[in-house]
């Protein structure tokens, strides 16, 4: 799986870079809003992570538009936002799950892989 991870904080980027390594995935990585939004779209990718508070644009913008372009992998977001309205922006943004930080990987990867394989049985 080629995964595409929208996400300042490089520390935890670099980490879930590590761990899905040692799952045999491949990934990029992108600090900012607008960077990881044109990335999608220029790329193939099978899942995209997504934070909400990036610079740039914000993880619900990003994930507006990509889906209004036709994006259609499965977008986790996964935020320290928590709120049950900012929950519900991201879904109405197009997110397919919607997960506070921290989580831990195991719980991440499970989502992401079910997500994934549902995406992929569409037809």
């Amino acid at each position: 799986m080629k995964i595409l991870i929208i996400d300042d904080d490089k520390e935890w980027t670099s980490l879930l870079t590590m761990q899905m390594a040692d799952h045999f995935h491949q990934t990029d990585t992108a600090t900012d809003g607008v960077i990881g939004e044109q990335m999608a779209l220029a790329n193939e990718y099978d899942a995209i992570i997504l934070d909400v508070m990036i610079p740039g644009a914000d993880g619900f913008l990003v994930c507006k538009t990509l889906r209004k372009n036709g994006i259609n992998v499965p977008i986790i977001m996964v935020t320290s936002l928590e709120s049950p309205e900012e929950e519900r922006a991201g879904y109405i943004a197009g997110t397919t799950d919607y997960l506070i930080k921290p989580v831990e990987f195991e719980e991440l990867y499970k989502n992401l892989l079910t997500h994934y394989m549902k995406s992929t049985l569409r037809v």
